[in-house]
């Protein structure tokens, strides 16, 4: 496993990154999985949902961003902002790259999977298979949204199979 040290000693800001985070590697262990060794090795991140893992060219910007962006003075702000960062190092994002070759397949292609790469096609199977099922099942939105109109239920599986039943 590469590590910390590694990724980043030619790096500006590397050497303090590597020691605040090896610093605080028993807080990161306990209660968020980032395991760090003494010598700056990163050898752990939490599995957030089974089936679904970040993107690993974002590690040297998800370390580098813990070092800098979080509150580290404050228990609630240090909490709050590591949460921040992991949902962003974990949110569900193309490569860079990807993003505008979809965005171009978009605008000259009448079916877009027609010109889509396998990084694309991988990105839509998560989408598809381990996310979406995932809300699907463990999603309950509080009242006040589903009174307001702010999320709406577009159909129900149990009665579109009545509709075909008649047909």
């Amino acid at each position: 496993s590469s590590g910390i040290n590694a990724e980043w000693s030619l790096r500006p800001g590397g050497d303090f990154a590597t020691h605040l985070l090896t610093n605080k590697r028993d807080m990161l262990e306990d209660y968020f999985g980032i395991v760090v060794t003494e010598s700056g090795e990163l050898i752990g991140l939490p599995i957030l949902l089974e089936g679904f893992y970040p993107l690993l060219f974002r590690i040297p910007m998800f370390l580098l961003r813990l070092a800098t962006e979080v509150e580290w003075t404050t228990e609630k702000e240090c909490f709050r902002t590591i949460a921040e960062e992991l949902a962003e190092f974990y949110s569900l994002q193309l490569p860079p790259d990807e993003d505008e070759k979809l965005a171009t397949a978009s605008a000259s292609a009448t079916d877009v999977s027609d010109a889509v790469d396998p990084n694309v096609a991988n990105w839509r199977f998560t989408l598809e298979h381990v996310l979406f099922p995932q809300i699907r099942s463990s999603f309950i939105p509080d009242s006040s949204l589903t009174g307001d109109g702010s999320i709406l239920q577009v159909a129900d599986l149990h009665d579109l199979y009545k509709v075909f039943e008649r047909c």
